[in-house]
């Protein structure tokens, strides 16, 4: 065990060093585990005990009193980029590589925390589960906070979720559906057999009915086509063509409805006596939201008040989506300002630590001691 900070500037002190470490441990998404083994080796460094990983290379810590249904903090460890390590460029103000600030910096941060409670420092008067989950980003399709959910031993009373920036709040979770299509037929040459079915035009007949059957409202539904591809040459009449598909909305029961007119057109514009398809599902968030009243936001926004923060709302897709739909009341923030999300420009100002450190501390406390009754 190291001899662990006392004051918040050591704190600090010891947060960019941490963060200067694992930011360059690669973490891509499917490809956490060795991200996964560092933070449980640091974590057991430092003194803090149960920390355990489990089959899909979430960490998780049990902290506080071994009774009781625990507060969940989670901060997912994965990154959008490949990199076994990736780059990290420092300045006077700001720090860049790929996911330092999302979601490494609050990683970050969150060990820090756990070190001053497994030390000692810092008491806890109800249990408190951490949680490093995986497969937050892109195609993770949420597996880590997925598989949590099914094993946890006490469900949460609520769960607050380390993602975003120190000034933002997510409370309202965008669902999404997300699935791959696959149209097929003969085929045939682009001449002598013009006319007969081809896999390309049905998909393109079936992307441009889409805006018919699944209007686009804004903050309300979307869709996207974000992978096209098929056939074999220009000269032949395409067998196949893949499509992917992204149906995101803020309403349960819009989502739902879209797909099931989306699934219909397909087969309008690809019948069976034609074509075959196939559908397979290749991700599902659901929507979701806390309420404008609950506890749990007032405890937020009476931080920000405390350190003079403005704090903004924006519907968002994170692990709080599983949360609410497990029935355990989630939103999430962030704790540590920067910008450049999904990019090799990816960066934060190295001075909003102390701030989010301030931010972390105090809304855990404020969470715990019994200022949040509706919990």
């Amino acid at each position: 065990m190291t001899d662990l900070p006392s004051t918040a500037a050591d704190v600090i002190a010891q947060a960019r060093e941490l963060l200067a470490a694992i930011v360059q441990v690669g973490a891509p998404t499917g490809g956490e585990a060795v991200r996964a083994a560092w933070i449980a080796r640091w974590l057991r460094e430092q003194g803090v005990g149960n920390v355990e990983i489990d089959e899909v290379h979430n960490v998780t810590v049990r902290l506080g009193p071994e009774e009781g249904r625990p507060l969940l903090i989670d901060a997912h460890t994965d990154t959008v980029f490949d990199d076994e390590r990736p780059p990290l460029t420092k300045t006077a103000t700001r720090w860049c590589a790929p996911g330092i600030m999302d979601n490494t910096a609050a990683c970050a941060l969150l060990m820090c925390w756990a070190a001053q409670v497994g030390s000692g420092l810092v008491a806890l008067p109800r249990p408190v589960l951490l949680s490093f989950s995986v497969g937050e980003e892109g195609q993770g399709d949420l597996r880590g906070v997925k598989h949590l959910s099914q094993v946890w031993r006490d469900r949460p009373t609520a769960a607050l979720v380390l993602d975003l920036g120190l000034e933002e709040v997510s409370r309202v979770c965008v669902g999404s559906d997300r699935m791959q299509v696959t149209i097929g037929c003969r085929g045939g040459h682009s001449w002598n057999d013009f006319g007969d079915p081809t896999a390309i035009h049905a998909a393109c007949r079936w992307i441009a009915d889409l805006e018919k059957v699944a209007p686009w409202s804004r903050n309300r539904l979307s869709y996207n086509v974000g992978i096209l591809r098929g056939g074999d040459r220009i000269t032949t009449l395409a067998a196949t063509a893949e499509v992917s598909l992204d149906l995101r909305s803020i309403d349960p029961a819009l989502l739902a409805e879209a797909k099931e007119a989306v699934l219909r057109s397909l087969h309008t514009a690809a019948p069976a006596s034609a074509y075959s398809v196939r559908v397979e599902p290749v991700g599902f968030r659901p929507a979701g939201a806390l309420p404008e009243t609950h506890a749990l936001l007032a405890a937020l926004q009476e931080t920000h008040r405390e350190l003079d923060l403005p704090l903004t709302e924006r519907p968002l897709s994170t692990n709080a989506n599983w949360f609410i739909h497990q029935g355990v009341p989630s939103l999430c923030t962030g704790i540590v300002r920067g910008a450049g999300y999904h990019s090799r420009e990816e960066y934060i100002e190295v001075a909003s630590l102390a701030q989010g450190w301030q931010k972390l501390t105090r809304l855990v406390d404020r969470l715990l001691n019994c200022q949040c009754e509706a919990m």
